[in-house]
């Protein structure tokens, strides 16, 4: 289906083919950044609504807390 679409296409339609190799690159990329993130970040960005104690930090102070 894919194929027959590709061959219809004019040399004109580039565009088309772009944005969806872009969408597909961005899409991989989200992808690995969500699966490469560590436990300790995603738990803390998780329980961070519900801690009324913690202090305003910067995300660089922040993600070395959560490293250490």
């Amino acid at each position: 289906m894919i194929s027959e679409y590709f061959k219809s296409m004019q040399g004109d339609s580039i565009v088309p083919i772009i944005s969806l190799v872009v969408f597909f690159a961005l899409f991989i990329a989200s992808t690995v950044w969500v699966i490469r993130l560590k436990k300790g970040y995603i738990n803390h960005m998780e329980n961070l609504p519900l801690d009324s104690n913690s202090e305003n930090k910067n995300n660089f102070e922040m993600k070395n807390e959560v490293n250490k």
